[in-house]
């Protein structure tokens, strides 16, 4: 089903035009997974717990490290990732709160196994979001916004196209 970004990402948004949102979140899942990123059900216990441990590799890492560490240029499936994974988070977003929190984990997960790409920095954002609505952690929310600024201006100087 996932033969090209371009084809995933214009199905999933001709399915959300259409008013099937069930369908345009499983079309990207079905990408995510193809790409060996699947997102399978959860719960929002199992959420918080994931949180938790992101927070903790976030609060002893070395953030300056941490955004050096850029993915091999022709790593595809990396770069395909990421727009697949914006995509989903725009659909969730207002339809599906669980499904936005895990797909936004999920996303900063890559980034710390992976490396920064482009589109990880929405995913900090959200991050931020999470941290501070759902856990009253205004200074880590602030944090991840720090970070998110920062993969921002390394997008604008020329490190590598959002989207």
């Amino acid at each position: 089903m996932c033969t090209s970004r371009f084809s995933s990402l214009q199905l999933s948004r001709q399915l959300a035009n259409d008013i099937t949102i069930y369908s345009a979140f499983q079309a990207l899942k079905d990408c995510l997974s193809l790409l060996n990123s699947p997102i399978p059900p959860t719960t929002w216990e199992a959420c918080d717990a994931q949180f938790q441990q992101i927070y903790g590799t976030l609060q002893n890492i070395d953030k300056e490290e941490l955004l050096k560490r850029r993915p091999s240029s022709d790593d595809r499936v990396l770069m395909t990732i990421g727009p697949v994974f914006v995509e989903l988070l725009s659909a969730a977003f207002w339809s599906n709160s669980l499904l936005f929190y895990q797909a936004t984990l999920k996303l900063v997960t890559v980034h710390l196994e992976k490396g920064t790409m482009s589109q990880v920095a929405l995913a900090y954002v959200h991050l931020g979001t999470v941290a501070g609505g759902r856990f009253g952690m205004t200074n880590f929310a602030v944090d991840m916004g720090a970070i998110a600024k920062r993969i921002f201006q390394m997008v604008s100087s020329g490190y590598t196209k959002y989207t």
